[in-house]
């Protein structure tokens, strides 16, 4: 929020009145008493300007409200702006700055000017749209009051409300994905990846590059040489969503609404998994880790109010971001889902690479694309599935649900 000084002083009009002021003072000494008269009106008026603006700062009152609170996404905000003067006396003009953004984008609210008359209520009504996620900051930056000469100003501070509109929670009930190109436990599945070291299965003989921990050191004083413990696959191997985060500098409507429809697409997948009981990963370049061993209502709530701090601000393709990360995830990455809004062969290929086992699956978020793009990215994916790649199109935020369950 910009800041403005207490007073403001314009040396401009001050110059002026100063040259003004000399002219009547030479008048007065060479033409007689009228311009005397002129000459000692003129030398007051700026202290009884000084005084009615006092006074104004004094006895202005003003009142936001807003209809709203806790607006969700796609609805509106009613602000209403009242402003009185609770004096018979004269004032010299008012300017309110107001504050409108959401993520830095100027929602268009523009400084009111008015001169407020005695005992008169002024009421401004402006209607604060509510289209995407993210932080809205609505209200008044500051006060500016005007001397009648306009070469001294005060500024009062002011407040504005902050709202976080959250992404919409969209219900998965059946996923395709869990059955294509992720080898992760839904209900019913008994087949798993991940090494479980509380399912031990047999002892083998040590090989270079087995793991020394998994060595058993009983059996090598009773065997002579060192055997180590290999266990079964677990039930739970888990998932890591990787949201791609790359960004577009130029921001508009339709950079949002791709960027919202990725964020509700991962919100959607996350919450399906987690209370499916899958251990569930969360990463992205920019964005805190979130990690699910299962179904946990409250941390859905912390990651869900999380969302509106994720900016697609990065230069990292999520192939990238996955291998920068996988060396701080102990329990490794399972399953690897990736969300993206861009047809990225690297992506693509990744999938196709690991059809026939644990590996890669993508849902390509076709929702800011023209119609030609979109032929062209929809001709892509069917060519990766036709080939055993795991990737579903989702075309826009509001068919999430359905492109996601077929």
């Amino acid at each position: 929020m910009q800041r403005y000084r207490l007073v403001s002083v314009r040396m401009g009009p001050i110059a002026l009145y100063c040259f003004v002021l000399l002219i009547l003072y030479l008048s007065a000494a060479y033409l007689g008493p009228l311009f005397v008269f002129l000459f000692s009106v003129f030398l007051a008026a700026p202290i009884l300007s000084l005084l009615l603006t006092l006074i104004t700062l004094a006895l202005l009152k003003y009142h936001q409200s807003f209809s709203s609170d806790h607006p969700r996404k796609g609805e509106e905000v009613v602000y209403t702006l009242a402003v009185s003067k609770e004096a018979l006396l004269p004032s010299g003009a008012i300017r309110l700055r107001l504050i409108g953004t959401q993520q830095g984008m100027n929602l268009g609210l523009d400084d009111i000017d008015l001169y407020p008359s005695a005992n008169r209520r002024f009421a401004f009504n402006h209607t604060i749209k509510c289209p995407f996620r993210g932080v809205y900051v609505v209200g008044l930056a500051s006060i500016e009051v005007r001397g009648y000469f306009g070469w001294l100003s005060f500024n009062l501070p002011a407040w504005a409300r902050t709202f976080y509109v959250y992404p919409r929670i969209v219900e998965l009930h059946q996923t395709p994905l869990a059955e294509e190109g992720l080898t992760v436990s839904l209900p019913g599945a008994t087949h798993g990846t991940e090494e479980d070291i509380t399912l031990l299965e047999s002892l083998k003989p040590y090989a270079p590059g087995d793991q020394v921990r998994h060595i058993s050191w009983k059996k090598f004083a009773s065997f002579g040489f060192p055997a180590t413990r290999t266990y079964e696959s677990s039930a739970q191997p888990g998932v890591t969503i990787v949201l791609d985060t790359r960004g577009d500098p130029e921001k508009d409507e339709r950079t949002l609404e791709v960027e919202d429809c990725s964020v509700e697409i991962v919100v959607a997948l996350v919450k399906y998994f987690s209370e499916a009981g899958v251990r569930t990963t969360v990463l992205g370049d920019g964005i805190e880790p979130f990690i699910f061993a299962g179904r946990n209502d409250e941390q859905f709530r912390r990651f869900h109010r999380s969302t509106v701090s994720i900016f697609f601000e990065s230069e990292l393709s999520p192939l990238r971001v996955l291998e920068e990360q996988l060396h701080t995830m102990s329990a490794g990455a399972g399953s690897v889902l990736f969300v993206t809004h861009r047809t990225d062969p690297e992506i693509f290929e990744r999938c196709e690479r690991s059809a026939a086992r644990t590996g890669a699956s993508a849902v390509v978020n076709l929702s800011g694309m023209g119609a030609r793009e979109r032929d062209v990215a929809l001709r892509t994916v069917r060519l990766v599935r036709e080939r055993g790649g795991s990737v579903r199109a989702v075309m826009s935020a509001e068919t999430i649900g359905e492109d996601l369950s077929r």
